[in-house]
């Protein structure tokens, strides 16, 4: 039987410690970039959508699952950061091609991209460019909208679970690293902050440079695994426009070698997953409402998520509330 998770993080140091985060300090930077520091939950409540099916083995394992990121239903998923580095990365390169040392970084990071992308069309992680990292979604859209019942929420048959947002940062797997990132839609956003970290990552790579007997070959390794650093941090962010109304926010999950992965089926296909609670449990995820989808059977799954969430020695305080979407289904 699970309790209730203790109100503060300060019991887990190092949840949401960032291994890239690490590693940039470890190169002599003074400020973690806006990419790789973690962000302040929104106010309110973050829901997930999800199926009646898949809502019932959360509460009665206390684990949401984080997907692979490669399974997501976005086409361009990773390749939309992809592009946007690319633009930049592009334009850098010429900028910085009259400065010896800053030309092989940039010649490093192109590399590191073309690895990027190939990994697209392989059949599995790679050490140059593992793009090796899960996801649970997440919505600050108040839980009702009729586009996400459609689309996660079993057509209206299914609900939306509505965490506490500042606890979801609690959340980890077994064996990795975890963080509480919100999804970028617009590229002009993204911008500014991928030019302050190449910044940042030139500044690293000249003071290798400085004083070292082969200059260009000393920047290599820290232009190598900070530039992968950004392209993980990007690829899980940045998503095309047309998702823009799902308003989400996402744990990102870096899982270690010791992880368990399991593997799930979908209406789709196969579907690499994580497990992920709040650790030293098991506690009870931080739920604080139950939205219920616009089914025809909205009243009798009102009551039978109840009787659930009793059974199971969820607090009563959990609301439990119908859908004012008109849908039916």
């Amino acid at each position: 039987m699970g309790k209730t998770p203790p109100e503060t993080e300060a019991r887990y140091p190092d949840v949401f410690d960032l291994r890239a985060q690490q590693e940039w300090q470890d190169k002599d930077s003074e400020t973690p970039s806006y990419w790789i520091k973690n962000q302040q939950p929104p106010a309110g409540l973050l829901y997930h959508y999800t199926t009646l099916d898949a809502f019932t083995k959360i509460l009665s394992s206390s684990c949401l699952w984080a997907s692979g990121v490669r399974y997501l239903n976005d086409s361009q998923e990773i390749t939309a950061g992809l592009d946007h580095l690319s633009e930049t990365v592009t334009k850098r390169t010429a900028e910085r091609s009259q400065d010896k040392i800053l030309s092989q970084v940039y010649k490093v990071i192109s590399s590191r991209l073309r690895s990027a992308r190939g990994i697209l069309s392989s059949s599995g992680p790679t050490e140059a460019a593992p793009l090796d990292y899960y996801v649970t979604c997440f919505s600050d859209d108040g839980g009702d909208r009729l586009s996400q019942w459609r689309a996660y929420g079993g057509v209206g048959a299914g609900a939306a679970i509505g965490f506490d947002s500042e606890a979801l940062r609690l959340l980890r797997p077994k064996a990795g690293l975890a963080r509480l990132v919100q999804t970028i839609y617009d590229d002009s956003v993204a911008r500014p902050h991928t030019a302050k970290f190449l910044d940042q990552l030139e500044s690293v790579a000249l003071k290798k440079a400085d004083g070292a007997a082969e200059p260009e070959t000393a920047v290599i390794p820290a232009a190598w695994m900070l530039f992968g650093t950004l392209i993980d941090e990007v690829t899980t962010r940045v998503k095309h426009e047309a998702f823009r109304e799902e308003r989400e926010w996402r744990v990102a999950v870096t899982p270690k070698d010791e992880q368990p992965i399991q593997v799930r089926a979908s209406n789709e296909g196969l579907i690499p997953y994580v497990e992920i609670s709040v650790p030293d449990g098991p506690y009870f995820l931080p739920i604080a409402e139950i939205m219920v989808g616009p089914s025809s059977r909205q009243e009798l799954n009102v009551l039978a998520i109840n009787t659930l969430l009793k059974n199971r020695g969820y607090p009563a305080s959990i609301q439990v509330r119908s859908s004012k979407v008109p849908f039916r289904t």
